[in-house]
């Protein structure tokens, strides 16, 4: 479920997995804030963080469910390139969407700049993006699926976007080229 939280002053996003059950359009349509709240209070009783606090005092509780998307067998067609979210959805968990579609647009303009042509900027394009999108999106689900994974079963995801951290760096760097 995907909470947005609206107090007199603030908007808060914020993600919270609260089980495994989906809910029902009619939970989803006819559930209102008040509903939200007293379920997330029962869920936050003995949490030390500020979100029982947002819960308290939201105004407005806007829930949801949540999916980590299928792989998209190609994110480009033509002169199309799909970037962030519609190429390679994730749940929220790793709070990663923004970062990784920003990174996409970089290496997406570098990717224009370095190529001859649209057709070979965007398979440049993807070979550099996809291991490193994959790796969030495993991430993100093993996360949202923590209670069911011990923390030794998250490690070759966690590892696997470490190891990538030395190669993102060099390619957002613009004076550098891509190939």
């Amino acid at each position: 479920m995907l909470f947005r939280s609206v107090t007199e002053r603030h908007d808060t996003w914020w993600f919270c997995r609260v089980d495994d059950t989906e809910l029902s359009h009619y939970q989803l349509t006819t559930g209102t804030t008040a509903s939200w709240k007293a379920e997330l209070s029962t869920h936050l009783r003995d949490d030390q963080t500020p979100a029982a606090a947002i819960v308290r005092a939201a105004h407005q509780v806007l829930v949801t469910n949540a999916y980590d998307l299928p792989h998209l067998r190609t994110w480009h067609r033509d002169h199309a390139l799909l970037i962030g979210d519609a190429a390679h959805a994730a749940s929220p968990a790793t709070g990663q969407g923004a970062s990784l579609a920003l990174e996409d647009a970089i290496i997406a303009a570098k990717a224009l700049r370095d190529s001859p042509d649209p057709k070979s900027a965007f398979v440049i394009y993807e070979r550099l993006r996809r291991n490193r999108v994959q790796a969030n999106i495993d991430h993100s689900a093993h996360m949202s699926a923590r209670h069911r994974l011990k923390w030794p079963q998250l490690l070759p995801a966690r590892q696997r976007i470490t190891n990538m951290n030395d190669a993102i760096h060099t390619q957002l760097q613009w004076h550098i080229p891509l190939a």
